[in-house]
């Protein structure tokens, strides 16, 4: 795996939109489109100047509504309003 910014070898994954958005039940969260290889320098950067504005700065935007797109459907289908 290689960091989606700069391309540096690593094992590290972030989860665009956080575990902890899924409450207690994480089967959506692990979806590839919510998945990112990022190096740890990276990986940290995301976690200090927030998502947003991480995703801003690379320009990567698509990549973010991408995973809240996600998030919404598999709320919608946990709601029960699709199938």
């Amino acid at each position: 795996m290689n960091c989606a910014i700069c391309g540096t070898e690593t094992k590290t994954v972030h989860h665009i939109v956080s575990r902890g958005a899924y409450g207690r039940d994480f089967n959506g969260y692990d979806v590839e489109g919510n998945k990112m290889d990022l190096c740890i320098k990276h990986h940290n950067e995301v976690h200090c100047i927030g998502r947003e504005t991480f995703f801003n700065k690379y320009g990567m935007v698509e990549r973010l509504n991408l995973a809240k797109q996600l998030k919404y459907d598999y709320d919608i289908k946990k709601a029960g309003r699709i199938k």
